[in-house]
């Protein structure tokens, strides 16, 4: 009875995955057919599964189709990733949140700006040490970087430093919050000289507890047959080559320069939404409360807010460095996460990811208790 009960039961799953990742894929492919790009894969995660759709094409004027296993560039979402490699080694003991980055770099004691003596890796990670935003590579700070002949990345996130740290303090008048791809790059910097490893390797070293891959870098720069970037000319998509992708330094890795697939990205976001629901896997509960919510709107690596008006939480990070883009929401409240992954951005990129997620967090989230 037992044995009938199993199999039953294992085969309504089934075709209950099934039927789900139908109306995902689905629903992915509506979004992709109306706003005409080259692709979408997203993934609905819930605590015990995740489904998947995928839509498109790699590269435009192909007919190489997209899969599960093809990369995407993450864009900013690597900095979740950079703070997951923290909060492990908080967890293992090896550094506190507070640590100053004076402790863990004593070369720069004596070479920085005084504004910058006591700042920690929790306002690295948080956007709250007053560091520059260096989004724009067209921007003054961003201009005058002195890394361009360094060759390892570890002396090329040091040049950075040395450079940033000595720039005055960059503040929001309205906020302690300045949002600064320049801090995580600094927090990658604390991260390998605590460590002794560089932040590459301890991004594979996560990433082979959890058991996926990934690439440092954009993804047909690894294949040139894997998924292709691309941004709009007119009204058409054009693909990017991979040696006229966003061009940064090895430095500006921890801020957001890493590929994976739509299923390996999703494995770690699973990990995220069951630790904020409680469960102990590669970090402790607590740890993933802190990362998402132990700061005001911004932690560590997340946006936060409420649901509404409701007492329910939501965290969310979006990513692009101009010819992909990413989107990822997690809500332990509502027992779903999302992630959207495509290979271009824009303006309507945007408006698509939004409402390609409302859609799915409508149909697939738990509802108000």
């Amino acid at each position: 009875m037992k044995s009938r009960f199993f199999i039953l039961a294992f085969i309504c799953c089934t075709q209950f995955h099934a039927q789900t990742d139908i109306e995902v894929e689905a629903i992915v492919s509506k979004y992709r057919n109306s706003y005409k790009v080259p692709a979408i894969v997203a993934s609905v995660i819930k605590y015990d599964t995740i489904f998947y759709g995928t839509s498109g094409v790699k590269k435009v004027d192909s007919n190489d189709e997209i899969q599960l296993d093809s990369k995407f560039h993450l864009g900013s979402n690597t900095k979740a990733i950079t703070s997951m490699v923290a909060a492990k080694l908080v967890d293992d003991g090896i550094l506190d949140w507070d640590i100053r980055l004076l402790d863990a770099v004593p070369e720069l004691k004596n070479r920085i700006n005084d504004t910058y003596l006591n700042i920690t890796l929790e306002q690295l990670l948080s956007h709250r040490a007053m560091i520059h935003p260096f989004e724009d590579d067209s921007s003054k700070e961003w201009r005058k970087m002195p890394v361009e002949s360094i060759k390892s990345s570890q002396d090329q996130k040091m040049a950075f430093a040395k450079y940033a740290l000595n720039l005055s303090p960059a503040k929001n008048i309205k906020t302690n919050h300045l949002y600064s791809n320049g801090g995580y790059i600094i927090a990658g910097l604390l991260l390998e000289h605590r460590t002794g490893k560089t932040w590459e390797h301890l991004v594979s070293e996560l990433f082979e507890d959890v058991g996926i891959g990934h690439y440092i870098g954009f993804p047909s720069q690894n294949e040139i047959n894997d998924t292709h970037g691309h941004v709009k000319k007119g009204k058409s998509y054009k693909s990017v080559a991979p040696d006229k992708e966003y061009a940064t330094g090895k430095y500006f890795g921890p801020a957001g320069n890493l590929s994976t697939s739509i299923t390996d990205f999703s494995k770690l976001m699973r990990l995220h939404l069951r630790g904020l629901m409680g469960e102990d896997n590669l970090l402790k509960p607590a740890t993933y409360q802190t990362m998402h919510f132990g700061l005001d709107k911004y932690s560590l690596g997340w946006y936060n807010g409420n649901i509404g008006e409701t007492e329910q939480k939501f965290s969310y990070h979006g990513g692009s460095l101009g010819t992909f883009s990413s989107a990822v929401i997690i809500s332990a409240d509502r027992k779903i996460a999302i992630v959207i992954l495509i290979n271009a951005d824009n303006k309507d990129v945007d408006q698509l990811k939004n409402e390609l997620r409302v859609e799915l967090w409508d149909k697939y989230g738990e509802r108000d208790q």
